[in-house]
Parts: structure tokens; sequence; C-alpha cells
């Protein structure tokens, strides 16, 4: 009874999302209002967090407030007067954000998944000798982190685009993934088994994401940690949904703090808000960019040069051959070329310069997926459920930038991380004498 009440909530729910899909859909299609639309796009994110219920580990909740802002941000600033644009051409990019937010809605499904802790403390005993060298993996990543920023403060780079110019720069990433990976097995272990905080490895690794970001200034280091242990630790600890409202403005609210304090550790400075209004400087400090080019995008491709599926092809051989440039780089160079800066790109924008609304269709047609089944496996073990959160702020991230930071983020900051971890923990089992060992994915 209890599996068949389950199954007609969950038809109701679909059913009530595809009329709320077909109503903003109409409003969206058939007005001309770029207001309109924007409440439009509004309407239905926060219908369909409050549809699940405000699951925090469901997509719908982690992923279409972020989608939102990079939709919206653009229009809002023009609306306030801070961008100038043409309303037809902001029109027609928020219907194709509403095309992929539909799509997103529709293959995610509101069907959510129980989060079983007794199941996870069964796992969990499989998984304990993987975790020591989890320990040591995660060392040594801080401590070669550390060296590079070591090297960082001694070439004089004051500036993130001198950063990035270096060796440096790759190196931080890379051994960001291992330290990222090792991190979220290391406290989701203590976390599920023991019931609470691990709060020395908690306190080193904000401390040390801190002082790496005052020094690199990516920001996306310190996020990716706090979003972790936020997560793992929710998942845990019952929370409201009140305060889960409250958390998410709060988090999304430093974004433009952060940004005054890239580099602080170098320069010893702070840059300062770029205008009077805390509102204007969120908007614009990390969300725009994606509706800024979504737009140019827009009033600059149809029928007669869309690049029908070629940059799928330039991302593929950029992050598995290291040939050719990405779609973000070939934006950049048809678009900004004088810029000493990067404006990014957008994934709606990638799906847009290929096929149109199909190609946005298709796009997300597999975004989508990716997500469904890391969904849908995160509660199988502890391995699966943190390559899930860890993969969250990635699919963010892409938003405002390609297919390609898909691709590479899936294989450099998981699949990789994951491979060292088990080749390392092979090598020293065989060294020992001890050749037995859990195969956590399988179980």
């Amino acid at each position: 009874m209890g599996d068949y009440q389950f199954e007609r909530t969950y038809f109701y729910n679909f059913i009530v999302l595809i009329l709320l899909i077909v109503i903003t859909g109409v409003f969206i299609l058939f007005t001309s209002s770029v207001i309109i639309d924007i409440c439009s796009l509004i309407f239905l994110v926060f219908s369909s967090i409050i549809v699940i219920k405000f699951d925090i580990m469901h997509p719908y909740t982690w992923y279409l407030p972020f989608f939102l802002l990079y939709s919206i941000s653009q229009p809002l600033l023009v609306i306030l007067g801070w961008s100038i644009y043409n309303e037809e051409i902001m029109n027609s990019a928020l219907i194709m954000q509403w095309v992929a937010m539909s799509v997103f809605i529709i293959v995610i499904t509101p069907k959510k998944r129980k989060y079983n802790l007794n199941k996870y403390n069964e796992k969990i005993r499989k998984a304990h000798n993987l975790i020591p060298i989890t320990k040591i993996v995660y060392t040594i990543s801080l401590i070669m982190i550390s060296f590079y920023l070591i090297s960082i403060i001694g070439s004089g780079a004051k500036v993130k685009v001198d950063i990035t110019q270096g060796v440096a720069s790759n190196n931080l990433n890379s051994f960001a993934s291992l330290a990222y990976m090792s991190f979220g097995l290391l406290y989701s272990y203590e976390l599920i088994k023991n019931n609470k905080i691990p709060k020395m490895l908690t306190i080193i690794t904000v401390a040390w994401t801190l002082v790496t970001f005052l020094i690199s200034g990516e920001r996306d280091i310190l996020l990716k940690f706090i979003w972790c242990i936020s997560l793992l630790y929710f998942l845990v600890q019952s929370i409201s949904k009140y305060k889960i409202v409250i958390m998410g403005f709060l988090g999304v609210s430093i974004i433009p703090i952060l940004q005054n304090f890239k580099n602080f550790g170098l320069t010893g400075e702070t840059r300062g808000f770029s205008s009077s209004s805390f509102i204007i400087d969120f908007l614009r400090s990390e969300f725009n960019s994606a509706g800024d080019n979504l737009n140019l995008v827009i009033s600059n491709f149809n029928w007669d040069n869309f690049l029908l599926g070629r940059s799928l092809i330039w991302d593929f051989k950029r992050v598995f051959f290291y040939m050719g440039e990405s779609t973000t780089q070939w934006f950049n160079e048809t678009f900004y070329l004088d810029s000493v800066h990067g404006q990014g790109f957008t994934i709606v924008g990638e799906g847009y310069v290929n096929l149109g609304v199909i190609g946005v269709i298709i796009w997300f047609l597999i975004i989508s997926f990716i997500v469904r089944v890391l969904y849908l496996n995160s509660t199988l073990n502890i391995i699966w459920l943190n390559i899930y959160i860890l993969s969250m702020p990635m699919f963010i991230y892409v938003t405002r930038a390609d297919f390609a930071n898909l691709l590479s983020g899936v294989f450099k900051q998981i699949i990789l991380p994951l491979v060292v971890l088990y080749l390392v923990k092979i090598i020293l089992e065989r060294r020992r004498g001890f050749y037995k060992y859990s195969r956590v994915l399988e179980e």
C-alpha cells in the first residue's frame, strides 16, 4: 500500500510539473514582456522545489536556483538600468532558458531518493580499508598544493590572470581535485560512522582552503569544500525547509564578498564593491555573464551559420587529446578577442550555436541524464554519494561554461581521483602481501 501511495504521489507531482511548464510557457512564448518572462521562470523554479518539499539532495533544489540566477541576472541588470540590451533578444534568450529548464525538470522527474543511513553504515565497513590510503593521498595533496602556493608567492604574481598563465595553476587544480575527493570520502566516512562532524579534519580543511583562496584567487576551491561539508552534514542532521532557504540565501550572498578578497594574500588589498548597491554587485559578480553571452550568440547566429554539432568534436579533442580549442575559447576569440579577461560562455548558448532550440534541448537532455544517473546511484554507498555531491558544483559552473568543462570535470575531478586512490591502495596492499580489496563501487 505504501509503495502504491508513493507512486501515485509521484505521478500527480509529475503531472503538476508538466502543467506548470505549459502555463509558464504560455506566458513566456505569447508575451513580449521581459518582466513576465522573469516572473514565469521564478515561479517555475520555486514551484518545482515546493513539489519535492525542499529535498536538499534532489537536483531541483540544488541546481534550479543557480540556473535561475544565471538566467535572469542580466535581464534584471537591464531593468535596473545597469546594462543595455535589445528587449526582443532578451526575450528570445529567456525562452531558451525556459526550454533548458523544462527539459531538466522533465528528465530528472520529481521522484525522490531515500537516503538510508543504516544502509550506508552497513556498506561503510566494506570501504574501511580504503580510508587509510585516502588519508595519505589527502595529506600529500595538501602538501603539494602548499608548495605551489609558495611558488605563486615567489613568482611575484599579483592577480589571478598572472597565476593562470603559469604551470602552477594547472597543478593546483589537479591536486585540489585529489584533495576534494579524498576529503569527501574521509568526511562522509566519519560523519556517517560516528554521526558527528570530524572537527579537526573540518578545521584544517577550511583554514587551508581559505588560505588557498586568498593567495590563488580560486573561489571554487573554497566554495566546493564548504558545499561538501554542508551537504553531507544536512544529510545526517535533519534540517527544516526554512533553514535550507535561509542558508541558501546566505551561501549565495557570500559570492560577491569573496570576489573582493581575491588574491588578498598577495596584494594585502581588497577590491571593493563596484557599485553602491549590494544587489547590483551580486548580480554582476558571477551570474550575469551567462545571460550576456547567450544574448550575444542569439543576435549573431541563425540557420546559415550554426555549428551543427562541431563544438562537441572540439570539446572532446580539447579534453582527451589536448588538441584544438574549446567552445569557450572559440567564443572568446570570436567576440572578445581584445579582452584580457575571459568572459566564459554558456552551456545553453553552446546548444544554441549548434542547432538553435533543438541544440538547447539535446544539450540539456545529455546534462539532465548524467545528473539523473548520479542522483539515482547516490544512495548505493559513500563512494557514489560523494561522486554525486562533489559533482554538484561542477554542473552549476557548467551553466556559464561549455561541454568541455563538463567532460573535464567528470574526468579530472571524479574519475581520475578515484582511479588514483584505488591504484595507490592496490599497490600498497600488494607490497604488504595483502591482495584482497573491497570493490566498493560494485556493492
